[in-house]
């Protein structure tokens, strides 16, 4: 998957076609641009977000200095040794760099507040990067072991009342609040003392507080056992590995191991669920880059929107990890911060 997306990426940075590199949102005068408008001419004055520009044989205008490109042949024109700058038919102004034009004022402000960050977040943007650097550094370890935080499953919210039912069943009747069925395929003669041993040495497992008499099937073939567990669903499913190795160790084969129940079912889901997020970013991820280089035309502008999603990923997971230490969390979130945190960093 690696080598298909490099060689992806590299065929369509070859074949896309050559642009006009975007000015800097600070031009200086005597910067050579067109706008995008396609009117080529050369920035005599920068005010902010705003640039006056002197178009080639015609009045000078107005334009936001992000709108505007390198002309294909850029030169820079010195401001000194022209003389006195041609006046400006339209103001009556000497041409003079020190006026602003009327309308500056609002052309600056029309952005809002969200413009207004950019600007701050350019003109400190060093001081930004490592900010950013630093917040990713100490979110690293905290979203690498964020899974182990979160519980498996999560429906049941605390302090309900089928939560309390099911708490209650153990001290009060001796029942256990969860049960696993277990299907091995031997009959009930030769598994029975393979299950016996398990049945005996009960702290084998963590919190199994009963097991059930060894049931043949129908047809001889097979049998069946119930274990029961002092712990909610969710919390039996990390007992699920352990309950298959240690049948394992009693000489059954892992292959025709089967464990049903609830708990097994909220594993099951939660094992595919993680497999089918994983395979859905390796095929996703290399086609959204691939889409965004032949948007942008260039790899680094394609790869902004790809790193700002797998950052805001990461740092989503070390603040939810935080939040888990007080809250439980269920281990879901973990797919809905990758694919909110990788979709609104590519498309916004």
């Amino acid at each position: 998957m690696l080598l298909t997306l490099v060689a992806a990426v590299g065929a369509v940075y070859l074949i896309a076609p050559r642009r006009r590199h975007p000015v800097p949102s600070r031009v200086r005068p005597g910067d050579h641009v067109v706008t995008d408008e396609g009117l080529e001419g050369w920035v005599e004055q920068v005010d902010g977000p705003a640039a006056r520009i002197r178009i080639d044989a015609g009045p000078s205008i107005w334009a936001r200095a992000g709108d505007l490109m390198t002309a294909p042949s850029s030169r820079t024109r010195s401001t000194a040794g022209h003389g006195s700058p041609t006046p400006d038919a339209d103001t009556g102004d000497t041409g003079g760099f020190a006026s602003p034009a009327p309308q500056l004022q609002h052309l600056a402000d029309s952005g809002g507040a969200l413009a207004r960050l950019a600007a701050r977040v350019y003109d400190h943007r060093k001081r930004t990067i490592v900010v950013w650097a630093l917040v990713l550094v100490a979110a690293l370890p905290l979203a690498g072991t964020a899974a182990k935080a979160f519980t498996p499953g999560g429906f049941l919210p605390s302090g309900s009342e089928t939560g309390r039912v099911q708490e209650s069943m153990g001290p009060r009747f001796g029942l256990p609040q969860t049960t696993l069925h277990v299907i091995v395929d031997e009959p009930v003669a030769t598994a029975g003392p393979k299950l016996a041993d398990l049945r005996a040495h009960p702290g084998a497992l963590e919190h199994l507080i009963f097991t059930g008499q060894p049931t043949a099937s129908t047809d001889g073939r097979s049998t069946a056992i119930e274990y029961g567990f002092s712990v909610s669903d969710e919390q039996v499913q990390l007992q699920i590995a352990p309950l298959e190795a240690a049948l394992a160790k009693r000489g059954f084969d892992a292959a025709h191991i089967r464990v049903a129940g609830v708990a097994a079912m909220f594993h099951d889901i939660e094992t595919q669920t993680n497999e089918d997020l994983a395979k859905a970013e390796s095929i996703g991820m290399p086609v959204a880059m691939v889409v965004l280089i032949l948007v942008f035309g260039t790899l680094v502008a394609a790869f902004v929107p790809m790193l700002v999603g797998v950052m805001s990923v990461l740092v989503t997971l070390a603040v939810l990890h935080l939040i888990s230490t007080q809250y439980g969390l269920s281990i879901y979130v973990m797919n809905i911060a990758s694919m909110l945190g990788l979709g609104l960093g590519i498309d916004y």
